[in-house]
């Protein structure tokens, strides 16, 4: 039986181990188990039968507010136990292709608010950052994705390395500019996973395919 945001117990923890491309397939396999407008459901939806949600209507309103706060946290995140800053904690492959952009806008935060945006190009990105601190944090960590090999890194000119997939900038950092290879593509995405289910489910209703609980099974290529 599905109970949907609590899900996110889980991929919260995910994300504060480093455990980026967990969180992605996670994410996205949760989507493919949304509505059709992407609303989820407390209980009541057995897996691999008729999806009907029975008397527990959606949207639900806690699972709505758990799906927001992952999405954020994997863009921005603070860390209970450390005065810093964690941005992009996990990104989707898709989101990085050459000429892609992904666009954080005063996003509030423990310690004010911070704006970044990182456009991908052939060979790496550039990250642009716009914080208005209340309170500066010790420090801005920015994250690696596992699917990019690390060829170099400079913060406002100045050469950066990195520990664990993890670029450790000062506060008052403006540009960063990354050099990488991407080392893989996994095919992730909402597209790809509602594609899969529906050839899975159709299968498993004529007896094609015996139901199974592998979490992979939607996204065995995501590594």
């Amino acid at each position: 039986m599905i109970h949907h945001y609590e899900t996110f117990q889980v991929l919260e923890t995910l994300l504060s181990l480093g455990m980026d491309r967990e969180v992605v397939t996670d994410f996205y396999s949760f989507l493919v188990h949304t509505g059709s407008t992407n609303t989820g459901f407390e209980f009541d939806i057995w897996a691999w039968r008729d999806r009907n949600f029975h008397n527990n209507y959606p949207p639900h309103g806690w699972c709505a507010a758990r799906f927001n706060e992952c999405f954020r946290n994997m863009l921005v995140r603070e860390d209970t136990h450390d005065p810093v800053l964690h941005l992009a904690s996990a990104l989707a492959p898709l989101w990085l292709q050459p000429g892609k952009q992904v666009k954080v806008t005063n996003a509030p935060t423990d310690f004010g608010t911070i704006s970044y945006t990182i456009d991908a190009t052939e060979g790496g990105a550039k990250v642009t950052l716009d914080p208005t601190w209340r309170s500066a944090p010790k420090s801005v960590r920015f994250h690696i994705p596992w699917f990019a090999e690390l060829k170099s890194a400079s913060v406002d000119g100045k050469e950066v390395k990195a520990v664990k997939r993890v670029l450790e900038l000062p506060a008052n950092a403006r540009v960063l500019d990354l050099k990488w290879t991407l080392t893989s593509k996994p095919e992730l995405s909402y597209a790809k996973g509602v594609e899969r289910y529906v050839d899975h489910y159709w299968k498993i209703q004529f007896g094609e395919k015996i139901p199974g609980f592998d979490s992979r099974w939607i996204f065995p290529d995501s590594e």
